[in-house]
């Protein structure tokens, strides 16, 4: 064929390249591959069927889900552990599989399949939630609520955190709750709750939108969705109110924005890669680890585009045809391309715009980079004498322990068994094996199908998601150590990334359009397997999945209404700052709401755990407590039930045998220590006689901790500003449509870096918030009642576009069904009704388990004295569950009483002065109920 002979329509089908860029100009021959016909069983019909939209009954069987949780929920916490946990199964399963029979359905539209995908996403978040409805109550959600009370009540940018000192110092989620908590007036577990489902919003739409652009397939995107839904993170602990949660978000915004800005034919810096810079700036000040692992990601991108961008010489080609095609064969110009403000320009010829609109690439892509570099290279610097001492130990304990179970054969931890030393029922081993073999399985065809048949984009780019999907098998290996499986649960959440993309390239193309109905049930069955077996696996013990009696070292199962109760006495009875040692869990909680300074080792502080072991107190222990500065020493009878099921009784290091109550119930022994608070399982003794000085008096009784109250009328601004961006909305609908899920990524995370900036600058200039949350909000209604002047141009400056038409919406999707026309386009009522029965169902569920979680609420009996601004001493009285009955006070002395006062029949809270005349040396206070001594304390 000779260059001035047009090539056949045959002939340019057969050179094309995964780009969509023509084979005219001089490629690799290695890359060229012959094309067979395609037969015509595997044809897309000329008229695809028109797609029907089940959103409805999937929003029902979903709504169902968390119904049947609710009550497995309520029976868990009523001690029914049999009936509870195969209903939670059921329930998840339930849920799971009705997004996965609509994400792998060759039928849906995208439209649904983008709804779908949230409704997965959030309807795990909201399964997360219900276990914990009124307070997120795991050990690092209590670590990150602590820093976010202290920001809000001390007005510090930089709170500490004796916990995880490190914490503070990358408040990015503690800002964006902390703006939103100002901007909205609601109570602070509702704020939280508005963050955690913003970010969950962003993490599926984005990892929807990259897989279905890196494959031109929506229906590849929502099996991306499904199969990152299956991941043994996501439930948990990507779901938890923590640094990393946030900081995820903003990593996958900044590969979708700077993706969204690069994937075009004339790759320009514009709206998307100002936001995309803003998220990488975000993602520093959010999370370490994640913040160097999407700089690192960004810097092998912009180098693997540089070196793509190169041209070599090339042998001239022949088709798959038999046809000659000479190097020097160029294409004619193509047409004029529109540019994102408007402008349009000639494009240039093939031959040479693929390696400009590489080498563009790659320099967009840099710049993110060199940010990032500069902004986490100045900021680890400032923060590196907390970042070392946290991370350092971690990797180098993790290598240490790989090292040695490879010249051992095996590791230090037993598979499938808990620290407390019980095991795993069998059918939970065999989910978690069936899940780990599923996922190796699915990824030998899914690697194949990248590698060789090309069914990512990028061509060469195409191996980094392969590589980074590879890599999850040997992460299933560092099981066999503690400290090596800490480090891998954490890199499995990035892994994952690549295990969606890759799977969903493969199967997207694998399922076919008719497909038997028995296919259709095995396909959503295995898939439902492997995501409850990588659930267990990432969640812990089956004992931990579902809320239930006390469990000793437990996390949020070591809580219940004892130690909630204890935590809201400290707030308001002891000096704010306080040193206080405790058991490990209640230390999380007395710093999130105790408003005292748990001790921890390190920074100077010494280990508190010899308090709590040795059988009597030693010289050492008084060094200790002297040491450390502590002021009171929290005990909790309870841990002497058992082995704690993390290994952890106190703090790491401490001594492996069990706790008894004779080492609890020492400090009853010395007369310099003294009993001020007492509810039953937990006691607190005041040691400031052993100590040089003694404390502040205590704080008077305020408002709860971190302003976690309502505030009207921030709230009713807001709902104002709301609804009048809603109808605004609503009137501009049209100019949207074609960009909705772009613009939602880019609007919530917007939000969410203007929200960190604001609090940042906030704190930073110590503005009263309240004055200038009015602002702001004065501020969006106006805007939001502005003219609309220009019905041409979408919101944000963004211009109409339909899916494939536009900058933002990506390639076209050639198995999507044929959509209606919007003239006979109809609402389904049937559908509509059933999707309201789905959210009446979910707040049945809700409102079960949140009713379920009240006890937790109501506290034991208490008693604590403590000493009044007069210097009298006051016994404080809460009857709480106990009450009300007849109770009175007893002050003894040497075995008889010496004084009374009858209490009144109220579990509201009492305050009794104590006469100083009955007051002596070694007298106790005791409440009595029914002839029985409830509790007692040391006057």
């Amino acid at each position: 064929m000779c260059q001035g002979t047009p090539k056949s329509p045959r002939t340019v089908r057969s050179l094309r390249d995964p780009e969509g860029i023509t084979a005219d100009l001089p490629v690799n021959a290695r890359e060229i591959t012959p094309h067979s016909p395609t037969p015509k069983s595997a044809m897309t019909p000329a008229t695809p069927p028109r797609a029907r939209s089940r959103l409805g009954v999937v929003l029902a069987l979903v709504g169902t889900g968390l119904l049947v949780q609710g009550a497995a929920d309520a029976l868990a916490r009523a001690g029914h552990e049999s009936p509870a946990l195969p209903l939670f199964i059921c329930a998840l399963s339930l849920l799971f599989g009705a997004c996965a029979w609509r994400l792998t359905s060759a039928h849906a539209g995208r439209g649904e399949r983008v709804l779908v995908s949230l409704a997965l996403g959030l309807g795990l978040l909201a399964s997360y939630v219900m276990h914990q409805p009124l307070q997120l109550d795991s050990f690092d959600e209590l670590i990150h609520v602590g820093t976010l009370v202290q920001l809000l009540d001390t007005h510090t940018l930089f709170p500490t955190n004796t916990i995880l000192p490190v914490s503070p110092y990358y408040p990015g989620l503690e800002l964006a709750t902390a703006a939103t908590r100002w901007l909205t007036g609601l109570p602070l577990v509702v704020d939280e709750l508005v963050v955690l489902a913003a970010v969950r919003v962003v993490l599926v739409l984005v990892v929807f939108l990259v897989v279905e652009r890196a494959c031109r397939s929506s229906r590849a995107g929502g099996i991306g969705v499904l199969v990152y839904a299956a991941s043994p993170q996501f439930y948990g602990f990507d779901a938890q109110y923590a640094y990393e949660t946030i900081a995820l978000a903003f990593a996958v915004a900044v590969v979708y924005l700077l993706f969204v800005s690069i994937d075009a034919d004339r790759p320009k810096i514009g709206r998307s890669f100002a936001l995309a810079l803003g998220c990488v700036v975000a993602v520093v000040f959010s999370h370490h680890v994640t913040g160097w692992f999407t700089v690192g990601f960004l810097v092998v991108g912009s180098a693997a585009l540089y070196l793509t961008s190169h041209p070599f010489r090339r042998p001239a080609l022949t088709s798959a045809h038999g046809h000659f095609v000479a190097p020097s064969v160029r294409l004619a110009a193509g047409p004029p391309l529109e540019s994102e403000d408007g402008a349009t320009v000639p494009s240039l010829l093939a031959s040479d715009s693929e390696f400009l609109r590489r080498r563009t690439q790659a320099g967009i892509v840099g710049i993110a980079a060199a940010v990032g570099l500069l902004v986490g290279g100045v900021w680890t610097a400032y923060v590196s004498h907390l970042l070392g001492p946290y991370l350092g130990p971690a990797f180098s304990a993790a290598a240490t322990e790989i090292s040695q179970a490879l010249g051992s054969g095996h590791g230090n931890r037993a598979l499938f068994q808990s620290a407390a030393g019980g095991g795993s029922p069998d059918w939970a081993i065999a989910l978690i094996l069936a899940a780990a073999i599923g996922w190796c399985v699915l990824l030998v065809p899914s690697l194949y199908s990248v590698i060789v048949r090309r069914s990512v984009r990028g061509g060469a780019l195409r191996y980094f998601p392969a590589a980074i999907a590879a890599i999850f098998p040997i992460s299933l290996l560092a099981d066999v150590s503690t400290a090596s499986k800490a480090v891998a649960d954490r890199a499995t959440t990035f892994i994952f990334f690549g295990v969606a993309l890759v799977i969903a390239a493969w199967l997207a193309r694998r399922i076919s359009r008719h497909r038997p109905m028995i296919e259709r049930v095995a396909t959503i069955g295995v898939a439902t397997v492997i995501f409850v077996g990588s659930l267990i696996f990432g969640f812990g013990p089956v004992v931990s999945l579902l809320p239930g009696p006390y469990v000793v070292g437990g996390d949020n199962l070591s809580y219940g209404s004892p130690s909630l109760a204890m935590a809201h006495w400290a707030d308001t009875h002891l000096p704010a700052g306080a040193h206080v040692a405790a058991d490990h869990d209640n230390t999380v909680l007395l710093s999130a709401i105790g408003g005292v300074t748990p001790v921890r080792s390190g920074d100077g502080e010494l280990n508190p755990e010899t308090l709590y072991f040795d059988h009597s107190l030693t010289p050492y222990d008084i060094h200790v407590i002297r040491k450390d500065n502590i002021s009171y020493i929290v005990v909790d009878e309870r841990l002497a039930q058992g082995r704690p099921l993390y290994g952890t009784y106190i703090a790491e290091g401490e001594p492996t045998k069990r706790l008894t109550l004779a080492e609890l119930d020492k400090f009853n022994s010395y007369p310099q220590i003294k009993r001020v608070y007492d509810n039953g399982s937990i006691q607190v003794y005041d040691t400031t006689e052993l100590l040089a000085h003694r404390p502040a008096a205590p704080p008077p009784a305020g408002a709860p901790a971190g302003g976690t109250g309502f505030d009207v009328y921030i709230s009713v601004l807001a709902a104002l500003v709301a609804v009048s961006w809603l109808l605004r909305l609503r009137r501009r609908w049209g100019t949207v449509q074609g960009n909705v899920e772009h613009l939602v990524v880019c609007g919530v995370v917007g939000a969410l870096v203007v929200g960190i900036l604001g609090a940042f600058l906030i704190r930073l200039t110590h503005v009263a918030p309240e004055t200038f949350a009015v602002v702001v909000l004065l501020v969006l209604l106006i805007l939001s009642l502005r003219p609309e002047r220009d019905t041409q141009r979408g919101w944000l400056g963004f211009r109409r576009t339909t899916l494939g038409s536009g900058s933002t919406a990506g390639p076209p999707d050639p198995d999507a069904p044929a959509t209606p026309a919007p003239s006979k386009r109809r609402r389904s009522r049937f559908q509509v009704v059933l999707g309201c029965v789905g959210f009446v169902l979910f707040a049945v569920g809700a409102t079960i388990a949140t009713v379920a979680a009240l006890p937790d609420r109501t506290p034991p009996a208490e008693l604590s004295i403590s000493t009044s601004a007069t210097g009298l001493s006051v016994a404080d009285v809460q009857l709480g569950s106990a009450g009300p009955v007849a109770a009175r006070l007893e002050v003894r002395s040497g075995g008889r009483a010496i004084w009374r006062s009858d209490l009144a029949r109220t579990t509201e809270a009492q305050s009794v002065d104590l006469p100083p005349s009955v007051l002596q040396k070694g007298s106790r206070v005791l409440l009595i109920s029914d002839g029985h001594t409830l509790r007692r304390v040391d006057a």
